[in-house]
């Protein structure tokens, strides 16, 4: 078992040694070239790789040369609260219109119905939906 871990340190000491080679002569390009054909034929292989998250996107501004926010960044996550609210509120009207959908089957024009505030009926069903217009957004 032993000598298969040395053959593997050995192995990986090779490879770092032949990239860091490439880098001081053909430079950051030709690794990355030689790193995605590497990833292309290991996928070709069945190898799967583990999903990296990053981008090739690298913020070339500096920090302190940004410009500032414009707006206020509370009064834009008080909107964002808002839009999330109503969104649920509209979801909880339209499954009481129709159990079991978050979308209502008539588009807009149901849409419209369940943002009016009265929607030409006086049953208390009608004053229980309209009642969750009413009730204050949650805390933040």
């Amino acid at each position: 078992m032993s000598d298969k871990k040395d053959f593997e340190q050995i192995e990986t000491q090779e490879w770092l040694e032949s990239l860091e080679y490439v880098l001081q002569t053909s430079g950051p390009e030709r690794v990355q070239e030689l790193l995605h054909e590497l990833d292309m034929y290991a996928h070709e292989k069945g190898v799967d790789l583990p999903f990296t998250a990053n981008t090739p996107y690298v913020n070339t501004i500096p920090k302190e040369k940004q410009p500032p926010f414009p707006g206020g960044r509370e009064i834009e996550r008080r909107i964002k609260s808002l839009i999330r609210w109503n969104a649920m509120a509209m979801v909880v009207r339209a499954n009481r219109e129709e159990p079991g959908s978050n979308v209502p089957a008539s588009g807009p024009p149901m849409i419209k119905k369940m943002l009016s505030p009265d929607s030409g009926s006086t049953s208390g069903e009608t004053r229980s939906r309209n009642s969750l217009a009413a009730r204050p957004l949650p805390p933040m």
